[in-house]
């Protein structure tokens, strides 16, 4: 973001808009989360979310656990400051590996998983605007409407990215 989150933040809030949560890259997180608690407190929002496990992470089910471990430090890091880590499927975590039984990607993923300093947001309809999200925080399920707004630009070839 070009704006200063700072700056965003105040924009925001000058307008009447509430920030409910934001995506950030995991990696970030790991190397610098007390920067990302800062960024998120100028933003006021108590959300801290990835849009999605890095790639590496649904190679296996020992990676998977790995991305467990890592996402729990994140959440318990952030804890404190009244922030949880927010996590939102994509269709890949509804595969299973050869070594995890009867369990998905998601079993896996909410099995691993401190809830307390964690939130899950399963997406349905990926590819609209207006999804029904539904969050589920270790002791509610709930849906909620919210409107993704994302920006979408042209690669050399014309395609939407």
């Amino acid at each position: 973001c070009a704006v200063p989150y700072a700056e965003f933040g105040q924009i925001a809030k000058e307008e009447g808009i509430e920030i409910v949560g934001t995506h950030e890259g995991f990696q970030g997180m790991l190397e610098d989360i007390d920067a990302v608690i800062v960024s998120h407190q100028q933003l006021g929002t108590l959300n801290m979310g990835i849009g999605g496990m890095p790639g590496e992470y649904y190679e296996s089910k020992a990676k998977t656990l790995e991305f467990c471990e890592l996402a729990n430090k994140i959440g318990a890091a952030i804890k404190p400051y009244g922030m949880k880590f927010t996590y939102h499927n994509h269709s890949g975590e509804f595969k299973k590996f050869p070594d995890s039984g009867d369990d998905t990607m998601m079993d896996i993923l909410l099995k691993n998983t401190v809830m307390g300093a964690y939130r899950f947001e399963c997406f349905f309809n990926y590819n609209v605007v207006r999804h029904v999200t539904r969050i589920y925080d270790g002791n509610y399920l709930v849906y909620i409407f919210l409107i993704y707004i994302t920006r979408r630009e042209a690669n050399e070839c014309g395609k939407l990215l």
